[in-house]
């Protein structure tokens, strides 16, 4: 398994309003200052995958954990089903949320990419009220490889979010190119007609 991310967690306070709690980049160069550990399971005929990425952010009482939950959605096929947290704001000790809302679904065998940011919202288990806003951009992250594990490059096909695909500007540009032409022809047109008529006004 193996994932690339930009991940910023808001926390959503009644009394603060929002506020924003942390920031990282996840992929290679900051392997240090965040630990990552994987699982695969089968339970009931499905396969699961399981990524939990471990750190402490400055200041904080603990590690925090977050886990991302990957399974077979139907043959041939994966999501994103689930994502836990665990964090600390306090010295009450600490806090969770978690969504069980199937994020995304590609083909085994390909990477999700999202350059777009995404926004998810986590609820907290005991009052069942969305309490973190997890926030993903400049995500690509591959279940279920097939291929070397030991190779932590994305090197098969991609599937891309919904997000990323931007209204193609072809079909502005060539509508205004053709408006463009269109009012230059009637203009020429014009000219020409206004010409000819004065023509024949001076012959007469």
């Amino acid at each position: 398994m193996g994932i690339v991310m930009l991940m910023h967690l808001l926390n959503k306070d009644p009394v603060k309003q929002s506020e924003s709690v942390f920031t990282t980049y996840v992929n290679s160069t900051n392997a240090k200052s965040i630990n990552s550990s994987g699982e695969c399971m089968n339970s009931t005929n499905r396969e699961y995958n399981l990524l939990n990425l471990c750190w402490k952010p400055n200041g904080s009482e603990g590690n925090w954990n977050i886990s991302f939950n990957f399974s077979e959605t139907y043959p041939g096929y994966y999501g994103l089903t689930s994502v836990y947290l665990l964090y600390w704001l306090d010295k009450l000790g600490p806090h969770n949320a978690s969504t069980d809302k199937s994020l995304f679904s590609c083909a085994i065998g390909t990477s999700f990419v999202c350059l777009s940011e995404q926004t998810y919202e986590l609820k907290d288990k005991l009052s069942n009220s969305t309490n973190i806003r997890l926030t993903f951009s400049e995500f690509q992250v591959e279940a279920f490889r097939n291929n070397d594990i030991s190779n932590n490059t994305f090197t098969g096909p991609t599937s891309s979010c919904a997000a990323d695909y931007v209204p193609t500007k072809v079909i502005p540009i060539v509508v205004g190119v053709l408006l463009v032409v269109m009012i230059a022809a009637a203009l020429i047109a014009f000219i020409i007609s206004s010409r000819r008529r004065q023509i024949g006004y001076e012959e007469i």
